[in-house]
């Protein structure tokens, strides 16, 4: 059971006491110290639902003791190690990170589209780019990883939703900072929709985008968005993004850069499209014309299983699917918008006995390039277990008798 030292007083998680405790602390904004370790681990508390959350702060996984449900293994992170100090560096005074990002928040003019530049200005760098700044789609998994959505075990069927989602991207992008202001302020993440509170929500949505009116000739600043897909309909202009939650508020986009979105995430869309299940995440940078709408200047998308754990692949898919069913922890390894490897891991389960357990697929092409990239790494890492599926050789590996 864990422990908390809160304000000079120790209290359990299950003492009846210990909420009444987290919500006078977190109004008077005090850290609890988690006692996995003395002299104990700095967190921060979260309000979502009602309830009061200790969440560890940011990249301080590796703080926490193994046993720790705080506790974040180096190898579910570690395509972080090249952004860490450069694109991301981690104030340990106030636990808060500061971002540095490769792509902005400030609009110019209005775009031409004859102009020979992009249709989506950096598109390209939203995908891969080189360190040490942080692309659109590194930004993405780095708040899904901080969010904990990247981890799952069957005891949480059922419960996450959209609101909960929502909640805690919030919670995680209050704990990053963005040239002196806190990525909350520059998110906008739709609140879930209800019907009779319809012109409340409206009101608060019109309050938060207030700061992307128009200035004098056209310039303006940019917001990010971080909602779910419902629908991409065809415009008079383009196509217009419907995000769910969000029915009466399209995002705008050309037809030439809507080309370019189809070609860059032609991935995503097609599984998408194959699984009624999943769930397409739309991340993007965006602004308003003159008339109050919006319109689309950065874009990734990202695609999800129905427990909100992203994937790329139809095995990965699979995978993310059996693991779905398993009571032990599970976390879900991202790039966090870093090249990716065919070899590289796809999952770890951290609280596998005796050693953590990573696990891999080798996809039905490059089989014996993957499998020299994997008998090469084995043997030098011993404190990991391996679990392999060859797609190639049949059906996926029992995953229980690992």
């Amino acid at each position: 059971m864990r422990r908390f030292d809160i304000n000079g007083t120790i209290l359990k998680v299950s003492a009846p006491e210990f909420q009444k405790a987290l919500e006078r602390a977190w109004q008077d904004r005090i850290r609890p110290l988690c006692l996995c370790r003395k002299p104990g681990v700095p967190t921060y508390i979260a309000k979502i639902g009602g309830q009061y959350l200790v969440k560890r702060m940011p990249l301080s996984g590796e703080s926490h003791d193994p046993g720790c449900e705080a506790f974040e293994p180096q190898w579910s992170t570690s395509a972080l190690d090249t952004l860490i100090g450069n694109a991301i560096r981690r104030d340990d005074a106030t636990g808060r990170v500061s971002l540095k990002l490769g792509f902005g928040l400030a609009k110019t003019g209005t775009r031409n589209p004859g102009n020979s530049a992009p249709a989506i200005p950096g598109v390209k760098s939203s995908v891969v780019m080189v360190p040490p700044k942080l692309s659109l789609a590194a930004l993405l998994h780095l708040l899904w990883h901080e969010a904990d959505l990247t981890r799952w075990t069957a005891n949480w069927a059922g419960k996450r939703y959209w609101w909960t989602v929502r909640s805690h991207l919030i919670a995680a992008s209050r704990t990053m900072m963005v040239r002196g202001e806190t990525l909350a302020s520059l998110l906008f993440i739709p609140e879930t929709f209800r019907l009779e509170a319809k012109s409340e929500i409206e009101q608060r949505r019109m309050a938060a985008l207030l700061p992307l009116q128009p200035g004098a000739g056209g310039q303006g600043r940019l917001m990010l968005m971080l909602g779910e897909v419902k629908s991409i309909d065809t415009s008079r202009l383009g196509r217009k993004i419907i995000l769910r939650h969000l029915p009466d508020f399209p995002l705008l986009i050309d037809d030439r850069s809507w080309s370019r979105v189809q070609t860059l995430f032609a991935n995503e869309l097609s599984l998408w499209e194959a699984d009624e299940s999943s769930h397409l995440i739309l991340f993007a940078t965006f602004g308003l014309n003159p008339a109050g709408l919006a319109s689309v200047e950065e874009i990734v998308l990202m695609v999800c299983t129905t427990n909100w754990i992203p994937f790329s692949s139809i095995y990965e898919h699979r995978l993310l699917n059996e693991l779905a069913g398993l009571r032990e922890e599970s976390i879900r390894k991202l790039n966090f918008g870093q090249a990716p490897e065919d070899s590289e891991m796809v999952a770890l389960l951290p609280r596998h006995h005796p050693k953590p357990l990573a696990l891999y697929i080798i996809p039905p092409r490059d089989e014996s390039l993957i499998r020299a990239d994997l008998e090469t790494f084995v043997p030098s890492h011993p404190d990991l277990d391996v679990w392999i599926w060859n797609v190639a050789s049949g059906e996926i590996p029992s995953l229980t008798q690992a």
